[in-house]
């Protein structure tokens, strides 16, 4: 045997290896959120899931997943986690609706006397 490596003892389980973690970062842009927000830390082959919704008056125009553009959705989920990604959710605002316009009745203007300008 090699001097000054012990071998573990008869019986005791093999010490267990942790589970690698990873991080998402996950960010909204004005306009909205996603969540959870912020860096997430994901255990090796979870699943991580996000919610992503917008704020009233604006609208999920860009869902950004690991710099490349994703369809834009209210959830997105990374299955079986191996590695580190990244979620940015960009939001734009609504079109104003344009209102019609308060109909008043016309305004009949008295027609003024004829000035004689000399």
């Amino acid at each position: 045997s090699t001097p000054g490596v012990q071998a573990p003892p008869e019986g005791e389980p093999p010490a267990q290896t942790e589970p690698r973690v990873y991080t998402i970062s996950a960010v909204a842009g004005n306009g909205g959120s996603v969540s959870p927000s912020g860096v997430v830390r994901v255990q090796e082959g979870d699943d991580a899931v996000f919610y992503i919704s917008a704020n009233e008056g604006y609208e999920l125009t860009e869902l950004r997943i690991d710099g490349g553009a994703a369809a834009p959705a209210e959830t997105y989920s990374f299955p079986a986690v191996s590695g580190n990604h990244s979620l940015y959710a960009i939001f734009s605002p609504l079109p104003k609706e344009t209102e019609p316009p308060e109909t008043e009745p016309p305004v009949t203007q008295t027609p003024s006397s004829p000035t004689d300008i000399g």
